[in-house]
């Protein structure tokens, strides 16, 4: 990949840096709304993790604005590292931070970094969930009923697709309206 399109250039990495810190700000605030919603998904625990996408944003987001390898993957690690110091499951959200934006890489690597369609991003979002369902798995609910596990995987899917894949979308579109992301694709 030695093709001029996927060199970076300074304004990348302060684009995929901001949004980083930005989200990782944000998963503050995410993460004890992950706390105070509880009560309201003991009807099925699984549930709550509809709301696991927002999580994910940075790497699809960071992603379609850049438009580069990697971009997904160090925005959601930057985020995860920000996020570190008041984060209830400690180191572990930077294993995270890796795996999630692996999950995104993938997608945009499979298209050559070169399509950022509504599709691609819904499967990127999807990717990026399906990802952080397999590493929550194994670290946190290894003894977990089988039919439990489905259910999160089916809830944190969902959320990968629209709140995350369909969320980048918007939240970068409107950006771009803005005028924040002139040069950039």
């Amino acid at each position: 990949m030695t093709d001029k399109k996927y060199a970076w250039r300074t304004r990348d990495i302060i684009m995929i840096a901001t949004i980083g810190v930005i989200f990782g700000y944000l998963f503050t605030f995410w993460n004890m709304l992950w706390e105070v919603l509880k009560p309201l998904f003991l009807f099925f625990p699984p549930a709550r993790h509809i709301i696991y996408g927002f999580w994910l944003i940075p790497a699809v987001l960071a992603s379609y604005i850049v438009r580069k390898p990697g971009a997904g993957l160090i925005a959601e690690f930057i985020a995860a590292f920000v996020s570190l110091p008041v984060s209830k499951w400690g180191l572990d959200v930077l294993s995270s931070g890796l795996i999630q934006g692996i999950g995104a890489e993938i997608i945009f690597g499979l298209t050559l970094w070169k399509n950022y369609k509504i599709p691609v991003l819904m499967l990127a979002g999807a990717a990026s969930a399906f990802a952080a369902w397999v590493h929550d798995w194994i670290m946190w609910y290894g003894g977990t009923e089988p039919h439990i596990l489905v259910a999160m995987l089916v809830f944190i899917i969902i959320s990968g697709i629209f709140l995350t894949g369909l969320g980048s979308k918007y939240l970068g579109d409107a950006l771009k309206a803005t005028g924040v992301l002139s040069g950039f694709p």
